[in-house]
């Protein structure tokens, strides 16, 4: 990416950035508890600014009129919840290029300007080159982080990107799930339950003969509470689960969503071929 197409950045954050898009990246495990801790931080200070005078504002008011306090609560996650909304609805837009150059762009305008760490950011630029097929951008990613050094819920992001990579390519479906299943263990509390959702079903899905209806069903719930990214994942992973289940109308449904959202992300709108 040329230099002068780079966003302005965060400047505690555009060092790293700037010798990432040139290749020169690499995370440690110091710089990678640092910036967990940071954004650990952060998000509680947020939390404290936005809802401390809050809750001292509205107690007493709810007390005396809870119709008007309602109100008032909801204009106030309104404007939580309006940009989450805004953004999903660039990153749409962005997925309408033919290339992952604007997307990647994007995000990392706006990755530095929010609470998103390097590693993530990392991880979603290697999710966004799989998603339009470009595998070995992607590998070359995921070479320019040490991860070995980092923590093993860091660890994960890059099994997770692995294990995709099997899925998609395609490649090695068991060896994709082995890698979704060490991701499931490698990660956090809260991931652990993403990467087992999401990328261990889908696994299932594309190495079992006989599909699970609960593991469709999770995958359906997961779909509505996603955020773009993932939910053309699990789209694409349904509309195959319900091909091979014979529910040919419901898989086209899925199937449709990924190429109207991502209309260039050709890894997406393949069916898998099963024996």
């Amino acid at each position: 990416m040329p230099h002068e197409d780079r966003p302005k950045m965060n400047p505690n954050k555009i060092k790293f950035h700037v010798k990432f898009l040139e290749g020169e990246g690499k995370m440690t495990n110091k710089v990678a508890e640092k910036n967990r801790s940071s954004e650990k931080l952060s998000i509680l200070i947020l939390f404290a600014l936005c809802g401390t005078p809050f809750v001292i504002l509205m107690v007493p008011r709810f007390i005396k009129d809870p119709v008007t306090s309602i109100g008032s609560l909801f204009i106030f996650l309104l404007l939580i919840i309006l940009p989450i909304i805004c953004l999903e609805l660039r990153f749409r837009s962005c997925f309408k290029s033919k290339t992952a150059d604007k997307l990647i762009k994007v995000y990392l305008y706006w990755g530095t300007r929010m609470y998103f760490n390097e590693e993530f950011y990392i991880y979603s630029k290697a999710l966004i080159h799989t998603f339009y097929g470009e595998y070995e951008n992607a590998q070359t990613s995921l070479d320019r982080v040490d991860w070995d050094s980092l923590p093993r819920d860091f660890q994960a992001k890059k099994y997770c990107i692995e294990a995709l990579i099997q899925y998609l390519k395609p490649g090695d479906y068991s060896e994709g799930i082995a890698l979704a299943e060490r991701a499931a263990l490698s990660g956090g509390f809260i991931n652990r339950r993403l990467y087992k959702t999401i990328y261990v079903n889908i696994g299932y899905i594309l190495t079992n003969e006989n599909i699970d209806q609960k593991i469709m069903t999770e995958l359906e719930n997961a779909f509505k509470r996603s955020f773009v990214f993932h939910k053309l994942l699990i789209a694409w992973a349904l509309s195959n689960g319900f091909k091979k289940a014979g529910m040919d109308e419901k898989a086209m449904k899925y199937e449709m969503f990924c190429k109207r959202v991502a209309p260039y992300c050709f890894p997406l709108h393949q069916l898998v071929k099963f024996d």
